[in-house]
């Protein structure tokens, strides 16, 4: 008699998954909370790390920073997890960039006085928006990638559909910015949860799959 073995998936790009979206909710919750003049709609986050916030230096270096080594190691583990192709290869990579983009944000903070959206910014805030701001970027173009890849995986077709809507989100979030500076920190938020839903979804699916 044939008897027949399960096994689940990897594990550890869930738990990466999980650890970002944990991480990133409690820089802005406990940073708001030593923050006392924050506004949660209508700050960045990045805010929380600027030079002359009272959450400065430690949002940074244990905020932002952990979290896009985090958002990495999701990265890698998932690319090493996923179904094999060069297309979700590539997706991953570009995702790095975005945690990337968080690691730079708070190596390199922003200018607070003047909302991190400076008239004359410092070296500093130049490279925070050139890292952060090309780390969203690249980010949603990797989500593009990674659910293009998994509508061909076998039962990814829903992870894959979710996927092309997060890019859609976020990037929406990300350029309505302009238009509507009142709001961008409730825009960026929107932007970090489209990611954070997938990378968990993904990280649930990759653990799933047998």
């Amino acid at each position: 008699m044939d008897i027949e073995v399960r096994t689940s998936g990897p594990v550890w790009p869930l738990r990466f998954a999980l650890a970002t979206a944990v991480w990133t909710l409690g820089l802005i919750v406990i940073g708001g909370a030593f923050y006392p003049v924050y506004d949660q709609g209508g700050q960045f986050i990045s805010e929380l790390s600027a030079v002359d916030a009272p959450t400065y230096p430690w949002a940074g270096w244990l905020g932002l920073i952990p979290i896009g080594i985090l958002q990495c190691l999701f990265c890698l583990t998932a690319a090493r997890s996923a179904p094999r192709s060069g297309l979700a290869l590539a997706g991953f990579v570009a995702l790095a960039g975005y945690g990337i983009g968080a690691i730079g944000g708070g190596i390199f903070p922003c200018d607070a006085a003047s909302g991190c959206m400076p008239d004359e910014p410092s070296t500093s805030q130049m490279l925070h928006n050139a890292i952060g701001g090309g780390g969203y970027l690249v980010g949603v173009l990797g989500l593009v990638l990674v659910a293009i890849a998994a509508l061909g995986w076998k039962g990814g077709r829903g992870l894959g559909a979710l996927g092309l809507v997060a890019a859609v989100v976020a990037i929406t979030a990300l350029f309505a910015v302009e238009a509507w500076p009142e709001w961008r920190g409730a825009l960026q938020r929107a932007a970090e949860a489209a990611f954070l839903i997938w990378f968990v979804a993904c990280g649930w699916w990759l653990s799933r799959r047998r």
